[in-house]
This record gives structure tokens, sequence and C-alpha cells, in this order.
């Protein structure tokens, strides 16, 4: 059996390898497929990639997050059954979705669309499957020889002129297979408790708008500013996706926790919740600022890197909108953790559908005035109306607990970073910046492992 992690800092740091190698696959796809495949072609398979993922999401968005919290309110003798249930309904959903893609007509790689939302729906409940076991080892595993499949593959594609895009579909398969073995011998299935579909269709409404913006803004540039720029800009937000899979690693991390210690869990525990939650709200809140200060400092060799060219003040633009952007996200997932793990998301999903009702009207604009840049800017003000219109509606909820925030320390280090950035001293914001941050986040380490292992009896994973 595949080791078990009670260590806070192995686990999340096994857990954002996990998350940060699929990131880094996508960088690493941008980057190669500017120098051998050209930006058309770097701007079609990743047009293609957001539609599957947007596709997907009633199975990535609704259920794989409805999977992991049952998982963890479920006795463990009866875990398997549960695995080969969820697997059994996935197949003919994820057929059905993959279908559409063949008949509704697709501008770019519809036969590989249609394959990769079969595809990524099963690796992501095989990545929800180890985390909510405990497993991030095993999930490490086999994104490492996924990895190197996508190498492969990418080889193969620029050595024998094969389609660009076999890369991805070579990388879903290791953890396609590690879901489907579940289907060999099943034990007796076991259908989840009470809530199941509620919980699953709302997380898919909340989900909904957020994905969309980020998925969808490499769509929405393809039709403002033509493939080429969808390229450019599905390169920038590659750079950034090992940093924005922060927040996936802790909810990952922590939803499994939060739901078994949770007034509703099987290990309930009063003060093991109030511990836990204040120290994930102050984990993300000194997590944010280092994140923010490593970005905006290297952002010029990144960007010369990754595009195979000196960017232009308007891609440093782009990037300044994507780093902010991810900036909010880092600091909203606590409070859709918490709400999620209380199986109270409700809120969340109406503060998503405010943060993508501001973005629409800016994509709107965009394609009137055909001015690309108003893409990126719907992108971070859609994450910052989506953080101040949650707190605004918590603030007024029998969940304003949930709004005790961690240090405002790091909000201050963004904004001079930010300021520092805009006038063109990217090295003060590497070194002074990260300097601060990281002092801020070392502290805060700290303390979670304290929790740990004061509370371990009350939020132990199931497996």
């Amino acid at each position: 059996m595949t080791r078990r992690w009670n260590s806070p800092i192995a686990h999340f740091v096994l857990s954002g390898a996990t998350l940060a190698l699929y990131g880094l696959s996508r960088v690493v796809f941008n980057a190669l497929g500017f120098r051998h495949f050209g930006a058309e072609a770097v701007g079609a398979v990743n047009v293609a990639m957001s539609t599957a993922v947007l596709v997907s999401m009633p199975t990535t968005a609704g259920l794989c997050p409805a999977y992991t919290r049952y998982v963890a309110l479920t006795e463990d003798e009866t875990r398997r059954g549960l695995v080969a249930w969820t697997v059994t309904l996935f197949l003919p959903i994820t057929l059905l979705l993959g279908a559409l893609c063949l008949v509704t007509p697709l501008q770019t790689l519809p036969a590989f669309t249609a394959l990769w939302v079969v595809l990524y729906s099963f690796y992501s409940l095989g990545r929800a499957d180890q985390f909510a076991g405990n497993r991030p080892a095993g999930a490490v595993a086999l994104e490492v020889v996924s990895f190197a499949l996508f190498l492969a593959g990418i080889f193969l594609a620029a050595t024998f002129a094969l389609p660009a895009a076999l890369a991805f579909s070579l990388y879903f398969l290791p953890m396609v297979l590690y879901c489907l073995r579940q289907l060999v011998r099943p034990p007796r299935l076991q259908r989840p408790g009470d809530g199941f579909w509620t919980f699953a269709f709302v997380s898919l409404l909340g989900s909904l708008p957020s994905l969309g913006v980020l998925y969808g803004s490499t769509i929405a540039m393809s039709h403002v500013g033509g493939l080429a720029a969808a390229g450019v800009w599905a390169a920038l937000v590659s750079l950034i996706s090992p940093v924005l899979l922060v927040p996936r690693t802790l909810n990952s991390v922590f939803l499994p926790k939060l739901a078994a210690a949770s007034p509703s869990g099987t290990s309930a525990d009063g003060g093991a919740w109030s511990a836990l939650t204040g120290s994930h709200r102050r984990l993300a809140a000194a997590l944010s600022p280092v994140i923010v200060c490593l970005a905006l400092g290297l952002a010029g060799p990144l960007m010369q890197v990754t595009v195979d060219r000196a960017p232009t003040r308007t891609e440093l633009l782009w990037w300044l909108m994507i780093v902010l952007s991810m900036y909010a996200a880092v600091r909203l997932e606590p409070l859709i953790t918490c709400l999620a793990a209380l199986g109270r998301n409700g809120i969340a999903t109406v503060a998503s559908f405010a943060g993508g009702a501001v973005c629409l009207v800016l994509w709107i604009a965009a394609d009137v005035t055909t001015m690309p840049t108003l893409i990126p800017l719907g992108y971070l003000l859609s994450a910052l109306a989506r953080l101040v219109v949650l707190q605004l509606l918590l603030a007024r909820s029998r969940d304003a607990s949930v709004l005790k925030e961690g240090p405002a320390g790091g909000d201050v280090v963004v904004l001079a970073a930010s300021c520092a950035y805009g006038l063109g001293q990217p090295l003060v914001v590497l070194f002074a910046g990260t300097t601060l941050a990281g002092f801020l986040c070392w502290r805060e380490v700290v303390s979670l492992r304290a929790v740990f292992a004061t509370h371990q009896h009350a939020f132990r994973a199931r497996g």
C-alpha cells in the first residue's frame, strides 16, 4: 500500500509537486512550442485544451469535489466501494461530454478536444482520490511518469511531424489507468451519503464562473486577437499556472481534514476546527506575497524564455494583471474551502457569478472595441470582485466567523511590490519583497505544524 503522510509540510510539498508538474507541462509545451511548432499551433492547442477543461467541468468541478468531501466522511471498510461507484459513474458521463465536442462544430482540434474531455476527467478523479486518501507520494509518482510520457510526446511530435497535441494525450494516461483499475474485480458499489448530488451541483455552479474566466480567457483572446495572441496569452497564464495551483494544493491538503473535523464530520471537534481554519487562513495570507514578489521580480527572464523574445510593455502589463489575480485567488481559497467543508458553498457560488459577470462585461467590451488588453483586465477584476463580494456576503451570514483573516502585512508587501514593478525595479521586488514575505510565511508554517500535532486525532485523513 502507498505510504500515507501525516506531516503537514511533507503533505503540502508532495501535493504541491503533484499539481505543479501539470502546470509545468503547460510551461514546457508553450516554451518548446513557440520554437518548434509556431505561435498559431501553440494557440490552437491551448484553445482546444481550454475548451476540453470547460466541457469536462460537470465531472472535474462538480463530482470530484463532492467525492473528495464524501470520501472523508466514509468509513474505511466502505471506501473502495465508493471509489468504484464513482469510476463507474464517470464512464458514461465523460463519454457523453466528449461526444458533444464532436457534434458541436469547433474551430480547432475537435477530435483531440473530445479525447481530452474524457482523459482529463479521469485524471482529475485519480488525483482527488490520492489526495483524499492521504497518499500524495503515490500521486507524485504517477505525475512523474505522466511528465516523462509528455516529454516523449513532444519529442515524437517535433521529430516526426506528428500533431503537437499528442503530448497532452499521453500525459493523462497513467492517472486514467489508475482509475480504471478500480473496475477490475470491484468491491460492492457504495453510494455516497445524502446530499452528494446537491453538493456536486453547487460546487459546479461555484466553479463555473472562476474556471470559465481562467480557461475562457484563452478562447476569448483567440477571438479578439487571433490564435497567435492567444498563444502568447496562454504562455503567460501557463507561466503562473504552477503558482495558481497553490490554492488547489491548499484545498487538497485542508479540505479532507476540515471535512472530518467540521460539525458534520465523524470526528467533529470545535477546537480542532477553529485551530485549523485559523492556521489555514493565515498561511494563505502569508504565502500570497511571496508568490507575488517572485513572479514580478522574475517577470523579464521568465517571459523571455517562454515566448523566445523580449516581452513588450503590453505583455508586461498583462503579466501584472495575471499575478494580482493569482494573489486574489490565494487569499480567496481558505474561505471557499471552509464553506465547502461545512457543506455550505452556496455563498461562494453567488460570489463566483458576481465575479464572472464583471469579467463578461469587459470581454464584451473587448470584442466591440477589439482591445485585447481588456481580456486580462476582466481576468483581474473578476478575481477581485469575487473576493470582495464573498466577504460582504459572509459578513451578513451565520458563517461570519470564517472571515477572520490573516496578517495584513502581506497586503502591504503586495502593494509595494506592484508599485516597484510598475516603476521598473524588479530586483527590489525580488530581493527585498521576497525576504520580508518569506519571513511572514515561515512563521505561519511553524504555527501550522503545532496545530497538526495537537489536533491530529480530529482531522486524520481517512483511507
